[in-house]
């Protein structure tokens, strides 16, 4: 386990301390505390032990601070530094934002990064939503109408499912326009695949949520859009890369493709279940391990035989085709066009 540095206000600890007299300042003692958190998964209540380090004085405070072993979070909050991984600093950020505003829930792209949304991993801008009459001036926090009902995810308090993605929405609707709102709206299907794929909620649940908003409700326009795009029913994709390669055959010309399509022979055989198919074309989308055994290539060569056999064309991409290389992957998939003409 990592140490995760976190703290607690000193002042609310000055006034229980059985060293100071009614909690005179002359005689304030501090308290630090950090959180022990396992990293390989997201942390749960039970996954977090509190340990109370020893007390400092005022002098001695100053001596941590000076030697870099505490920093000032805000007024009356010192962390003590540990060396902590990029996604450790993150998280041990956001619970300090919750300690401060607790008032609040993380929301927008903190709260889907909390949810384990695609594309939205660890460390994202870290954002708050607070009531009307929240603070004004705390980095992150933003006054909304509706908070969002609270949620605990990673032992913290975020908004929920559907408040989270209206939020991150919001967010490429505000974007001016040449400002790769192309690339924010296709962030934002990758966290709603993934919501639906985690069950987070159904397909239904979603478009009442969003058809049933008002249409000056931020993120309301992008989902809506988004969803009517979408074909009703279509089965979430399976991963990230599977979305990343959905939008791909979209940028690429090519008309919404079927989703999950099982295939059988004429006799009835089953022969395999392709990702997409569009146009007479099987397409697939395998992760980087995915033929690491030769096993399962050959099985994948016997499945991409009978396909042809068939009369579809089997095409088949890596992660880095999708990720590293999109444009050469686009004009391979404009073929697919050239490749129907020619069945005809």
């Amino acid at each position: 386990a990592n140490a995760m540095g976190t703290a607690t206000n000193a002042r609310e600890l000055t006034s229980q301390h059985p060293g100071a007299p009614n909690g005179s300042p002359s005689v304030m003692m501090f308290h630090v505390m950090w959180w022990l958190t396992l990293l390989s998964d997201p942390p749960s209540p039970h996954d977090l032990g509190i340990q109370m380090a020893n007390e400092f004085g005022r002098r001695e405070l100053r001596r941590e601070i000076v030697a870099g072993g505490l920093r000032r979070a805000s007024p009356g909050v010192f962390v003590r530094e540990v060396g902590l991984d990029v996604r450790a600093e993150w998280l041990r950020d956001a619970t300090l934002l919750s300690l401060r505003v607790s008032a609040g829930l993380l929301s927008g792209p903190t709260a889907a990064a909390l949810w384990g949304l695609d594309g939205f991993e660890p460390p994202v801008a870290l954002q708050m939503n607070v009531g009307q009459r929240g603070p004004r001036r705390v980095a992150g926090a933003r006054r909304v109408r509706n908070v969002g009902e609270p949620t605990v995810r990673a032992g913290l308090m975020v908004t929920d499912i559907v408040t989270t993605l209206f939020d991150i929405s919001a967010c490429s609707e505000n974007r001016p326009r040449g400002a790769g709102v192309a690339d924010e709206e296709d962030l934002v299907e990758l966290a709603v695949e993934s919501a639906l794929r985690e069950r987070f909620l159904g397909e239904a649940t979603l478009r009442d949520e969003v058809f049933g908003a008002p249409h000056q409700r931020p993120g309301r326009r992008h989902l809506g859009r988004l969803l009517t795009r979408r074909p009703v029913g279509a089965p979430p994709t399976e991963s990230y890369l599977e979305t990343r390669g959905l939008q791909l055959v979209r940028a690429a010309g090519l008309p919404e493709p079927h989703r999950q399509v099982e295939i059988f022979e004429s006799d009835g055989n089953f022969v395999g279940r392709v990702d997409f198919l569009v146009n007479g074309t099987a397409i697939e989308f395998d992760g980087r391990e995915h033929h690491d055994r030769s096993e399962s290539f050959a099985r994948d060569r016997a499945r991409w035989n009978a396909l042809l056999a068939l009369g579809l064309r089997p095409l088949v991409f890596t992660f880095d085709d999708v990720v590293r290389a999109p444009r050469r992957t686009m004009a391979r998939l404009q073929q697919v066009d050239q490749f129907a003409t020619d069945r005809r």
